[in-house]
């Protein structure tokens, strides 16, 4: 991982998590995230003692501000020390399954614009059928997802959520529904639900929530 430079997502400007933060705080996460990528430790920072010199921060006030990110989940302690929660997973490079599915929409989007230039083309004399082709990267797509199965999220809402958002989509509407599956279902049973929404590319918080009420009924949680 280069360590001149991090990756911040889009998203991050409408995280409830981040949303819930005043400026003085919110400044503080990103040089934070700036910081962990200087480390270059998966997320691992300084001490606090250390860090607040670093940023010329006053340490008590500091240290108020570093439990708030710690009460919404986006820092945790460990070896003593303050840890960026799912730094490395955020900074690592985009799976080859989720670079092939995007490659795909913004295909079918030209196809829709009719700018698509190689739709059926031939090729080797042949006439290429790109729905079959399509299906054929989409098994291998759910084949990589199946693999992945579980990551590195915490058993919380704030866990859950981050899930939630790295793969359904938009988080925003729907962070009452899922702390509510997480106060019913608990946190794990929610990430092993979305797993199997995901190997099945059923990615909407209604599936997700008949896949939690069918395992429920079944007495598998």
């Amino acid at each position: 991982m280069a360590n001149y430079w991090i990756k911040l997502k889009h998203d991050i400007l409408t995280d409830p998590k981040m949303g819930m933060l005043n400026d003085r705080v919110w400044r503080l996460a990103i040089e934070l995230f700036l910081l962990a990528g200087v480390t270059n430790k998966d997320g691992q920072l300084p001490s606090a003692a250390d860090i607040s010199w670093i940023l010329r921060k006053d340490y008590a006030t500091f240290l108020e501000d570093l439990k708030v990110l710690e009460d919404v989940g986006i820092i945790r302690y460990e070896n003593s020390a303050p840890f960026v929660i799912n730094f490395a997973k955020h900074q690592a490079k985009m799976p080859d399954a989720e670079r092939k599915r995007k490659d795909r929409e913004a295909a079918r989007k030209e196809k829709e614009a009719g700018t698509d230039l190689s739709t059926d083309c031939p090729q080797n004399g042949q006439m290429v059928d790109t729905d079959k082709e399509e299906e054929r990267e989409e098994e291998t797509d759910k084949e990589t997802d199946g693999e992945q199965k579980r990551t590195d999220y915490p058993l919380t809402v704030a866990g859950v959520w981050d899930a939630y958002a790295d793969n359904f989509g938009n988080l925003n509407g729907n962070q009452d529904a899922l702390r509510n599956m997480v106060n019913t279902f608990d946190a794990d049973n929610v990430l092993d639900a979305m797993t199997y929404c995901i190997e099945r590319d059923k990615r909407s918080i209604a599936y997700l929530k008949s896949v939690l009420v069918g395992r429920r009924r079944d007495g598998k949680i």
